[in-house]
């Protein structure tokens, strides 16, 4: 090794990494877990032993995505477990894992391609052999491979510096440039051939349905190609800004700090920005959709829920997204950020932001009025307090702006954003803290009450579908709660830093604008899944009800 003998293999975890990894190994987990029931449930299904090819594609892509899970997880829990117990991180252990999880997720990266051609050849082409395509397979597995075991054994690797294992093992010669062209090559060509290859399949599979008793057989199909292609375009996208890391470096990019932090502000930005995007028309979609549905006439209060949340995160979502498209305009144009105005609208987003961290509660609270008191009397005070509380909300982010004991700090889309901490913005803080954390265990004790109340108004057989429909309205509302209220956690954190006078690093800040978002854009969609009755209004292209008994034996495999 060219440098391994001028520092000691052993390295010692650093706290500004370690909310970073806390986070990240937390997050491998949870997608851990994900993958291992979803696993359990494609083994068990008795559903899926009638569709082999979708049964064969959940278990190979659920297996790669755990074993996936635990090689990049082990690093960061690594890291976490010896930040803890202040222990040293073996570098070479460290760096191997590092490689290894690096190179199982490139294998990884085409099963989707190779799940489409394999579709592909026993629906139309009757099951033919594909000796050529196996061994371009097993030769793609040794290239990918070679990638990550090269630099562990190779003579010329040495050492680069590394957030997680302190340093890393790396080569620069040309056999690995060869091995990390192919990499990039197979990274944006294969997702594109098999997104075709799902295309062929459907056109052709939707011809052999033209008669209408094969209506669910058609909807069927359509389901399973918008599967595929998530599975497909879904890494695609969440790859492009490592992609263009990566065809910086093929050209000769030199990594200083100052560099990297460049590229990976640009990354985060542009994660930013686009899943604010997906937020806002995620939203929108919904909200048309109860604007149009007949059904929720019948759902008035469900009605109202809906529209009143995705009309909420729509705002919301318009007012976070701005600052990251000014960074955006001001870098492709080369021209310089208004620090003032970047800083007045994210100021502004976040006030409404904390705005609408209240209106699950009040929707519970509406709800609980007509179901269980069933009436309006003296509900004007609810409402005193609900503008009492607006204003308190709108004044936490209108007083940093216009107060002139303002300072600037940093922000990685505005640059600089106006802040204060003087006695006025810690009692507004302070205030904004006690709503987070009352509101939403408010809100949750509160539909448990409803739940509770009006189970006891159908106690009779007769009126086992209205419990039912209660029990799913119940974790309908629970959902909308408890999702922003966990992921708002480590929001609270640096809440409760700033009341006491410290500050959280750019990278945790934007950690929680992330989990911010990901609540906010979940929490409706996935509440809406405990709802049968709007399964079908919602989810019409991906969503199919049971089948009937008298459907045809014989069909197409998928």
């Amino acid at each position: 090794m060219n440098n391994s003998t001028t520092f000691d293999l052993y390295y010692s975890p650093v706290e500004k990494h370690f909310c970073y990894h806390a986070i990240f190994g937390g997050y491998q987990i949870f997608i851990l877990i994900c993958n291992l029931i979803i696993l359990i449930k494609g083994v068990s299904s008795v559903y899926l032993i009638k569709m082999p090819l979708l049964r064969i594609n959940i278990l190979i892509l659920t297996i790669a995505f755990t074993i996936q899970s635990i090689l990049q997880g082990a690093q960061s829990v690594l890291y976490v477990f010896s930040f803890i117990f202040h222990k040293d991180i073996n570098i070479e252990i460290c760096s191997g894992i590092r490689l290894f999880g690096n190179t199982v997720h490139g294998i990884v990266d085409f099963i989707p391609f190779s799940l489409a051609v394999i579709r592909y050849n026993i629906i139309f082409r009757k099951n033919k052999r594909m000796i050529v395509f196996w061994l371009s397979q097993i030769l793609l597995v040794v290239i990918r491979l070679t990638r990550g075991i090269y630099p562990t054994v190779s003579n010329d690797s040495k050492y680069v510096p590394n957030g997680a294992c302190g340093y890393v093992k790396a080569v620069n010669n040309d056999f690995m440039m060869a091995l990390n062209i192919f990499s990039v090559s197979s990274e944006i060509v294969f997702p594109i051939v098999a997104f075709i290859i799902n295309i062929i399949i459907l056109k052709k599979v939707l011809k052999n349905f033209k008669k209408i008793e094969k209506e669910n057989e058609k909807k069927e199909q359509k389901q399973l190609f918008w599967s595929m292609t998530i599975q497909i375009l879904m890494p695609f996208f969440c790859h492009l800004p490592s992609i263009h890391l990566f065809i910086l470096r093929l050209t000769g990019f030199k990594e200083t700090v100052i560099h990297v932090i460049i590229v990976d502000t640009l990354n985060t930005i542009a994660y930013s920005s686009i899943y604010q995007l997906i937020v806002f028309l995620c939203n929108f979609y919904v909200f048309l959709k109860v604007l149009w549905s007949k059904e929720f006439e019948k759902m008035p209060l469900l009605k109202i829920n809906i529209r009143t949340l995705t009309i909420a995160y729509i705002v919301q979502s318009c007012f976070q997204i701005m600052p990251s498209f000014f960074y955006f305009y001001a870098y492709i144009l080369e021209c310089k950020i208004n620090v003032l105005v970047c800083s007045g609208i994210k100021t502004f987003g976040n006030t409404v932001h904390g705005t609408v961290d209240f209106i699950p509660f009040s929707l519970s609270i509406v709800r609980y009025n007509k179901v269980v008191r069933q009436t309006n009397k003296h509900f004007w005070i609810f409402w005193i307090f609900q503008l009492f509380f607006i204003i308190i909300r709108m004044m936490a982010g209108i007083y940093p702006t216009i107060s002139q004991q303002s300072t600037y700090e940093d922000d990685y889309s505005c640059t600089y954003v106006l802040n204060i901490h003087d006695f006025i913005m810690n009692i507004l803080r302070l205030l904004a803290l006690t709503f987070e954390i009352i509101f939403p265990i408010f809100g949750f004790v509160i539909n448990i009450i409803i739940l509770y109340k009006t189970l006891n108004m159908f106690k009779l057989p007769t009126r086992k579908e209205e419990r039912k429909e209660q029990k799913q309205l119940f974790w309908f509302m629970t959902i909308q709660i408890l999702i922003p209220f966990i992921l708002h956690i480590p929001s609270i954190h640096v809440f409760i830093l700033r009341i006491i006078g410290k500050s959280a690093n750019i990278m945790f800040l934007f950690v929680c604008e992330t989990l911010n978002t990901f609540a906010y854009s979940t929490s409706v969609f996935v509440s809406t899944l405990f709802v049968p009755k709007l399964r079908p209004i919602f989810f019409g292209i991906c969503y199919v009800n049971s089948q009937s008994n008298n459907r045809t034996v014989k069909r197409i495999s998928y």
